[in-house]
C-alpha cells in the first residue's frame, strides 16, 4: 500500500533567498543533506517553467502587490514551501512520463487552490532518494491579508491532505493516510522517516540476495551429490558414463544454476551499491536520531520550571497569610479590602501556574 507525501513548512522573508538558492543547489546547505547524490544533481528541473530563480525578489514584489496596511516584522513568514511526494516503492516504479503528469497535477491543484499569482516556483528534485517537488505558496487570506497562521493551520493542513488526495492521488492509486493524524511534520522528523522507510526496503532486498546465494548453494550440494553417487567410470579415463535420467537432472541442474549464478552477480552489485546507500542513511537517521533525544531531554527540563514556579507562590501566600496576624498583633492596620485583594491575587496567581503546567 503506497501513501501520498504532502508536507508543508514555513519559510520567513529574511530566509528566502537562502533557500531558493538551496532549492537550485547554488549554496552550501546542502552539502549536510546526505541524501543529496551530486552526480544526479544536474537532473532535477522546474515544472511548467515555475523556477525558484530570484526568489525572494519576486516574493517581495508579489507582497507589495497586497498594499498591505501594516509593516511587516523582519521575522515574518513570507512562504510556504510544500513539498509534493509518495511512498518510495511508488515513486521508483513510475516511468518519467508517469512522474511528470502527477506533479503537474499537483501543482495545478495549488494554484487553483491558492490563486496562480501566489505560487511562486514548482521545482522537482531527482537527486535524492526519494523523487519529490517544491511547490512554493504565498499565504495570502482571501480578504488579502498575509498570514501563514490563517492560511495553513493544523485545521487547514488536514483538509488540504483530504483534498488533495481526492482531487489528484487518488487517481493514481495513493491512499490518503490517516485522517487524524499529524499534518505537520518538522524538516527533520520527515528526513528521519524517509530515511527509515529506504532502510527497511534495502534490507527486504538484501535479504533477497541471501535466499538466492542460498539456493545456489543448494543446486550446487545436489550437483556433487549426482556426481558423486551416479557416475559410472568407463574404460576411457578422461570419461564418465551415467543412465540418460540422471543426465538429464544434472543438465538441467547445471541450466538453472548458471541462470542464479548470473541473477547473483547482479544482485551482489546492486547490494554493494545499497549497502553505500544504507550506510550514508544509517548514519543520516542516526543523526537525526540523537537530535530528538537531544530535544526530549531539553523538554524535559522545562516541565519542572512551573511545579518551582507553583511552589513559589504557594510559599508567597502562606507568608502573607501568617503576616496578616502579626500585623494585628502589632495594631497596624492593613489598607482597606487588603485581604480580599490577597486572595484574588492568589487565585489569579494559581489561575496562571495551572495553565502554564
Amino acid at each position: 500500500m503506497s501513501f501520498q507525501h504532502v508536507h508543508a513548512g514555513k519559510i520567513k522573508l529574511k530566509g528566502i533567498s537562502v533557500f531558493g538558492r538551496y532549492l537550485l543547489r547554488k549554496c552550501k546547505v546542502y552539502r549536510k543533506n546526505l541524501n543529496i547524490d551530486l552526480s544526479r544533481s544536474h537532473l532535477n528541473h522546474c515544472i511548467e517553467n515555475l523556477s525558484p530563480e530570484h526568489l525572494s525578489r519576486r516574493v517581495h514584489l508579489r507582497i507589495k502587490q497586497l498594499n498591505l496596511k501594516r509593516k511587516l516584522r523582519e521575522d515574518a513568514v513570507g512562504l510556504e514551501d510544500i513539498i509534493i511526494g509518495a511512498s518510495s516503492d511508488f515513486m521508483l516504479k513510475l516511468s518519467a512520463e508517469q512522474r511528470e503528469n502527477y506533479f503537474a497535477d499537483a501543482l495545478h491543484f495549488f494554484q487553483n487552490r491558492y490563486g496562480k499569482e501566489n505560487v511562486m516556483y514548482c521545482h522537482c528534485h531527482l537527486d535524492e532518494a526519494n523523487p519529490h517537488i517544491h511547490i512554493g505558496v504565498i499565504p495570502v487570506t482571501s480578504d488579502g491579508r498575509l498570514s501563514a497562521r490563517d492560511v495553513f493551520n493544523p485545521k487547514t493542513l488536514e483538509q488540504l491532505q483530504t483534498e488533495f488526495h481526492l482531487t489528484v492521488s487518488s487517481h493514481y492509486g495513493l491512499e490518503r493516510g490517516e485522517h487524524h493524524a499529524k499534518t505537520y511534520l518538522e524538516l527533520n522528523q520527515f528526513k528521519a522517516q524517509q530515511a527509515k522507510t529506504q532502510l527497511q526496503n534495502y534490507i527486504q532486498e538484501f535479504d533477497a540476495t541471501q535466499l538466492a546465494q542460498s539456493q545456489l548453494n543448494e543446486i550446487q550440494n545436489s550437483a556433487h551429490f549426482v556426481s558423486s553417487s551416479f557416475l559410472f567410470k568407463s574404460e576411457d579415463k578422461n570419461h564418465v558414463e551415467l543412465p540418460t535420467s540422471y543426465f538429464q537432472t544434472l543438465q538441467k541442474m547445471a541450466t538453472e544454476g548458471i541462470k542464479s549464478k548470473s541473477a547473483i552477480l547482479l544482485l551482489a552489485q546492486q547490494n554493494q551499491s545499497l549497502s553505500h546507500e544504507n550506510s550514508i542513511l544509517k548514519a543520516d537517521y542516526d543523526e537525526i536520531s540523537h537530535r530528538f533525544s537531544v530535544l526530549d531531554n531539553e523538554t524535559a527540563n522545562y516541565t519542572g520550571v512551573p511545579k518551582l514556579w507553583r511552589k513559589h507562590i504557594d510559599d508567597s501566600i502562606d507568608f502573607w497569610k501568617e503576616l496578616l496576624p502579626i500585623t494585628a498583633m502589632m495594631s497596624i492596620v492593613p489598607p482597606p479590602k487588603f485581604s480580599s485583594l490577597l486572595t484574588v491575587i492568589a487565585n489569579k496567581l494559581k489561575t496562571s501556574c495551572a495553565l502554564i503546567s
